[in-house]
């Protein structure tokens, strides 16, 4: 091959792999290659792929692990079929995510949408079903509704930022940082429903208990254990969120600009993937708060269900409208 740069016809807007001249060489030996952002921007989409399926497949793996040691008998409790829900959603969303990755369409990001809709609607359903045995008809139907309105207006004000970047900027990269942010840190959806279990073993203590003192204390406990799991774990996604989107940043920036060597291609790579890894932690980490809370609400709530109580229950819903 002779010295002279080859010509390459192209649109402006797109920087073509070169081969660069041996002056170029000595000017800036770390310049020996340089990729388009295109090429760059794929190669981390399969990288991106190559996570979210890993991903899919742990937790599925997890949700084996998991029913292999519950007793059979026990598998269809409202708690075992929760826990297994929130596993087998939370691959369910990964999945759907690498369905977007591989084809950007409005049939991937519904996909996404339901499965982020799955695992919080599961969850939600079973605190309420919970709450119920306890609360029975004690507690009014404005306060009922109030707290579901409450619940449901947070829910629509964490995807107002989904919406309107959609819709009116139509930029799908800010639509999966925002979608991705609002999935993994604690919204106020999680942190309403922390309060509410508490209001409701409250309602539950000053039934059995009479005694001021013996009430206080018990609250004071048990409302601090509701609260750290709230709070340690909302904190810990805070960090690792804002860590992750720190690396993605970098990393775009990186790669921003005409001419990228192959060392910044490198790091590139290396900025992506530990996004990813701090994104799945993230997800570790809220799934391990929901169970957290599950599991509180159950010991806390005994071991009744609502399938006991039939005409209860449907008083309660009837409450809902």
């Amino acid at each position: 091959m002779d010295n002279s740069t080859t010509n390459v016809t192209a649109p402006d807007s797109i920087h073509v792999a070169m081969i660069a001249t041996d002056l170029d060489v000595k000017l800036n030996p770390s310049m020996v290659q340089t990729l388009s952002i295109l090429e760059v921007e794929s190669e981390a989409k399969n990288t991106i792929v190559a996570f979210r399926i890993l991903y899919a497949i742990i937790m599925l793996l997890l949700l084996f692990v998991y029913n292999s040691y519950v007793r059979p008998e026990d598998r269809l409790k409202p708690k075992n079929v929760l826990l297994s829900a929130l596993t087998a959603s939370s691959s369910l969303y990964f999945a759907a995510q690498t369905y977007w990755y591989l084809n950007p369409s409005s049939l991937s990001l519904l996909c996404h949408l339901i499965s982020i809709c799955v695992l919080e609607i599961l969850y939600l359903h079973y605190l309420f079903q919970r709450s119920y045995d306890v609360l029975l008809v004690q507690t009014s139907r404005l306060t009922m509704r109030t707290i579901t309105y409450i619940i449901w207006i947070a829910t629509a004000i964490t995807l107002i930022p989904l919406v309107v970047t959609i819709f009116i900027y139509n930029d799908w990269d800010t639509f999966f940082l925002i979608a991705n942010a609002i999935t993994y840190i604690p919204t106020p959806l999680i942190l309403l429903l922390g309060i509410f279990l508490i209001t409701v073993y409250m309602r539950q203590v000053n039934q059995m208990n009479q005694e001021a003192q013996e009430q206080e204390a018990t609250l004071t406990k048990e409302t601090k254990r509701f609260t750290e799991i709230i709070y340690r774990y909302g904190i810990t996604c805070i960090i690792l969120t804002a860590i992750s989107l720190l690396f993605r940043t970098v990393a775009s920036a990186l790669v921003a600009k005409p001419k990228v060597s192959l060392a910044e291609i490198d790091t590139y790579f290396w900025l992506v993937g530990a996004s990813e890894v701090c994104a799945f932690a993230n997800g570790i980490v809220l799934i391990t708060q929901k169970m957290k809370l599950v599991f509180l609400a159950d010991e806390l709530l005994g071991d009744k269900y609502v399938a006991s109580e039939p005409e209860t229950v449907k008083s309660v819903k009837r409450s809902f409208g």
